[in-house]
């Protein structure tokens, strides 16, 4: 498994350890994105500059396996993060090892991937950070509509690799569209039916959410978006949600809409470790 990892200067197995913030990257991409950064100095300017703390970030090469384990057993790449690769950051970079030490942050293909892992596991992670996630805006495959990029790949005339992938995905068949899934796991396995199944685990856990999304996104997912920012509502599960005017799934919104989440993600980590009189300042009258 291809990986890369951000280890701030100087910790080690005697330092204090340190939070891990899992960076799930977007479809086609891989974690060369987390090198490129590095290189560029991105990260590390936040944390100089305080917009996040000093912290572990990994980052694995999920292919366009959108970060779950397959209905078909071919790919299992929750059980891998879950079981192997975030006990092995932890115990290699001496980071996370509780639940507000483990923050995760993902975009697109890897917002599903984090939302999906961590609404799975919510009392393992400290907060959530999710951008332009690529779920869909239904609680069962039934009610996928042709907004979604899913069925519209399927009206496409050419064959399509972005159907193809769903192969085995969600259920059986050859063709992976969506009339071939199996009910039972795509609403087991989809962020938005799992903030409302599991949405009192997810708000007894107590960890942190934010989502957000252009509302020109041309893949659509400001539906979703708003789709699961309502059953976060209505379940009673605190989260932050920005909907940005004017931002599309990609372009010139990215750079800042990227350091407005690392900023709320620092934000968070204050506010999982505030003491408890600093708890009660904030909230005084």
């Amino acid at each position: 498994m291809e990986y890369a990892v951000i280890v701030p200067a100087g910790h080690d197995a005697g330092s204090d350890t340190l939070p891990l913030l899992l960076q799930l990257h977007g479809g086609g991409g891989s974690c060369q994105q987390l090198i490129d950064e590095h290189d560029a100095g991105v990260w590390e300017r936040r944390m100089v500059d305080g917009v996040v703390p000093p912290m572990v970030i990994a980052m694995i090469s999920g292919l366009d396996g959108t970060y779950m384990d397959y209905f078909d057993g071919s790919q299992r790449w929750t059980t891998f993060l879950s079981d192997q690769f975030v006990p092995f950051c932890e115990t290699t970079f001496n980071c996370g090892g509780r639940q507000d030490l483990r923050l995760a942050l993902g975009t697109s293909m890897g917002g599903f991937g984090v939302l999906h892992l961590c609404f799975g596991r919510s009392h393992e992670w400290g907060a959530v950070a999710a951008c332009e996630p690529a779920i869909d805006a239904a609680l069962d495959a039934k009610d996928i509509t042709m907004r979604s990029l899913r069925r519209a790949n399927e009206s496409a005339t050419q064959v399509d690799q972005l159907v193809d992938r769903h192969i085995g995905k969600f259920g059986p068949g050859t063709t992976g569209r969506v009339a071939e899934w199996d009910a039972d796991y795509f609403r087991a396995n989809n962020p938005v039916a799992m903030a409302d199944d599991r949405g009192a685990a997810i708000r007894a856990s107590g960890i942190k959410i934010c989502i957000e999304v252009g509302d020109q996104d041309n893949l659509m997912l400001h539906d979703a978006a708003e789709l699961l920012h309502r059953i976060l509502w209505d379940q009673r599960i605190e989260h932050s949600y920005y909907l940005h005017h004017g931002a599309d799934h990609v372009g010139r919104s990215m750079e800042w809409r990227m350091e407005a989440l690392c900023q709320w993600l620092g934000r968070t980590w204050q506010d999982l470790h505030a003491s408890e009189e600093e708890r009660a300042i904030r909230h005084a009258p």
